[in-house]
């Protein structure tokens, strides 16, 4: 069963970007006013699927960085090494925050996507959006 099997179905989605961490294939794409990512984990056959909507206006959601406000949620697997994820929702940009105990590598960037390494090395932040703006934001992330 590939990814777009289980989270990327429907009429109106549209992949943005896709990233592979390791064993992981990230991949984050719209859905009408929602964003979502999907990580899949092919030897395993897992999945984690997040979807949030973006926030309708300026007072709702979190302002702590560029291109937002943004709407957050996030998920963990079943299995002690694989991933915890964090997505956060903006109409202009989407954050993607993974973090694994497994070791692993960022290879395969595809679409509008930049990713920055956290000075703790053990989370990757992807970010979702144009040029300008992911500048910004990954400028901020720590």
């Amino acid at each position: 069963m590939g990814v777009s099997d289980v989270e990327m179905s429907g009429h109106s989605t549209r992949p943005l970007g896709e990233v592979h961490l390791g064993d992981h294939r990230i991949v984050s794409y719209l859905t009408g006013k929602k964003c979502g990512v999907s990580v899949f984990n092919a030897k395993k056959n897992e999945v984690i699927g997040l979807r949030t909507a973006w926030p309708e206006g300026a007072s709702e959601g979190s302002n702590e960085l560029p291109g937002g406000p943004y709407f957050s949620s996030s998920a963990s697997s079943a299995v002690k090494s694989d991933p915890w994820v964090s997505l956060s929702c903006g109409e202009n940009s989407m954050i993607i925050e993974y973090e694994s105990k497994a070791p692993f590598r960022v290879s395969r960037l595809n679409g509008s996507i930049s990713v920055k390494q956290s000075k703790g090395k053990r989370t990757q932040y992807a970010v979702i959006g144009a040029a300008k703006e992911r500048a910004k934001i990954l400028a901020k992330l720590p």
